[in-house]
């Protein structure tokens, strides 16, 4: 299966892999949501597809549905699971089932995340992620700095069972939860993709 074009996800959590926060102390649930519409360039081709999650957490323990649209068909996430820190590093424990909607059940992994900032602007993280149901491994190690309040730019590279993947992107927040963003992607088996994407999170 190649590598679906998810901005809001590969941005995102590669924000929160690079600048851990530590585990919230409170007892009750933070909730959290976005949504982006991406333009998407590929091959000479040109696709529109919209996406959008909820999640929650409380106690380090956290959960989330994420939704994005195919052509012709509709892909969703399930995911939870726990962050704690030792020291000046976050570790993330996350088990995540994906679902195509026209075919039901695809595929599960699990994946260990650990998350280092060196400074209040420049982060980095590194993965690792089993996935059950084919038997493969995927790795990675990724990078984000915050430019200033409003800028950030990112990158990742890894390698997935099938091959060596990577990406960049930078994402320029407006201070009201609207943001835009570029993301390029790339590997040694697949065809490069540009996304554009405009979208809200909370």
């Amino acid at each position: 299966m190649t590598r679906p074009s998810r901005p809001l996800i590969a941005l995102g959590a590669l924000a929160a892999l690079a600048f851990p926060a530590a585990a919230s102390a409170q007892s009750a649930p933070e909730f959290s949501y976005g949504y982006q519409a991406n333009v998407i360039f590929y091959g000479g081709d040109t696709d529109f597809s919209g996406e959008g999650y909820v999640a929650a957490e409380a106690n380090g323990f956290f959960a989330g549905l994420w939704l994005g649209s195919l052509p012709g068909d509709v892909e969703y996430e399930l995911s939870f699971g726990y962050g704690r820190s030792f020291g000046a590093v976050e570790t993330t424990f996350t088990y995540t089932a994906y679902f195509i909607g026209s075919t039901g059940y695809d595929t599960q992994d699990v994946e260990l995340a650990l998350g280092y900032a060196i400074s209040d602007a420049f982060g980095v993280g590194a993965a690792v992620a089993y996935d059950i149901d084919n038997d493969t491994w995927d790795v990675s190690v990724a990078g984000a700095y915050a430019i200033d309040d409003n800028w950030e730019v990112a990158a990742t590279l890894g390698h997935d069972g099938t091959g060596t993947y990577w990406d960049a992107g930078v994402t320029y927040g407006f201070g009201n939860g609207v943001f835009v963003a570029a993301l390029y992607e790339d590997s040694d088996y697949d065809t490069e993709t540009i996304t554009l994407s405009v979208g809200y999170e909370f």
